[in-house]
């Protein structure tokens, strides 16, 4: 017992390796423990904070397969659940939150178990899933910091769902909740996505002085946080371009490709404004590159592509082979080969 014991105080402590190495121990050496089983829940929880995923969820399945403990199992199921989506088993976390909620429907970690299984539904595409479970849940219910994040992803079931007009509401009620706090109990992450999503709707319509309105709200919301504004920029320009909309694309990407370090920026920028004449995408991703930004395959392969539009078949070569010798593991290799190989029978180098 005393082993048991000094193992939860270094949990407690956040000292969770040796605090595994103990409930080990006793589960070595003390199985007649009447706290061995729960040596089990502590070691996943553990575990759990050392990020050894797959250890954590064997510990904690061991401990849910004993008798039922209302106080420990439904927070069992829930850590569960998040070792499953740290993983990518989406369906498992599913099924793990599902049996929480079916097994203690009225404790605390079940209603937070709602929002995680509402995220993990949308993550599996499961849309019409996603908009039930939202349906059927009240939100006031729900623990206060967790509310944004709910109404965010039941926005969001509706708007991949299609419902565009029952999401829009929803996304427009956070912003009025982020502009109305002065605490701020809307996360800038959630009212990011809302004004995105707001933005693209108004696009669609047409809505110019709405879209001139949420920009305007939008830069002042995160004035203070230009990572956030800048992904969000970027966030709308590519979607704006996928519309078929490139002068608003453009627009958006230009106000990210002005900020400074370029370097740090999502290489979908440079490629996104590379989508005009080969000499201007040229000169932009000439730029991108100078940088010597961390990811720089994929805009060197489409460097490589605006010499080849302009019949500059040497500067399209010799880019595609620095690609290559560069990166020779890249996914982009065997399309970089095979332009390479085009331009090498261009110049009539046949043996190339």
């Amino acid at each position: 017992d005393a082993q048991y014991r000094r193992g939860v105080s270094l949990f407690r402590l956040g000292r969770w390796r040796e605090a595994v190495a103990v409930f080990e121990s006793v589960e070595r050496r003390y199985r007649s423990t009447r706290y061995f089983r729960y040596g089990y829940f502590w070691r996943g929880l553990a575990l759990y904070r050392l990020e050894e995923y797959a250890e954590a969820i064997e510990a904690l399945r061991t401990f849910l397969a004993g008798p039922a403990d209302e106080e420990l199992s439904p927070q069992a199921w829930l850590v569960q659940a998040q070792a499953e989506i740290a993983l990518g088993d989406q369906r498992a976390a599913s099924r793990s939150l599902q049996q929480l909620r079916t097994d203690y429907p009225a404790s605390d970690l079940a209603r937070s178990g709602t929002v995680l299984l509402l995220y993990s539904y949308l993550q599996q595409n499961r849309f019409p899933e996603a908009v039930e479970l939202a349906s059927a849940t009240d939100a006031a219910g729900l623990p206060a910091k967790q509310r944004p994040l709910f109404q965010l992803y039941a926005a969001e079931a509706l708007w991949r769902d299609g419902r565009t007009a029952e999401a829009e509401p929803l996304y427009a009620g956070l912003l009025a909740e982020a502009g109305a706090s002065a605490r701020g109990e809307v996360p800038a992450d959630v009212a990011a996505v809302a004004y995105r999503r707001l933005f693209v709707a108004a696009g669609q319509r047409g809505e110019l002085d709405r879209m001139e309105s949420l920009i305007r709200q939008a830069e002042g919301r995160f004035a203070g946080d230009p990572e956030l504004l800048r992904e969000m920029w970027v966030q709308v320009g590519v979607e704006s371009f996928r519309q078929g909309k490139p002068d608003l694309a453009e627009y958006f990407l230009d106000k990210v490709w002005s900020l400074p370090e370029r370097g740090e920026l999502d290489p979908t920028v440079p490629l996104y404004l590379a989508a005009g004449e080969p000499a201007e995408a040229q000169d932009i991703l000439e730029a991108y590159l100078a940088a010597k930004p961390r990811q720089s395959e994929r805009a060197e392969l489409r460097l490589g592509d605006t010499h080849l539009l302009q019949s500059d078949f040497a500067g399209a070569a010799r880019i595609y082979q620095g690609l290559l010798q560069r990166y020779p593991d890249s996914p982009l290799t065997a399309e970089a080969r095979y332009l390479l190989a085009y331009t090498r029978y261009r110049l009539g180098d046949l043996n190339g």
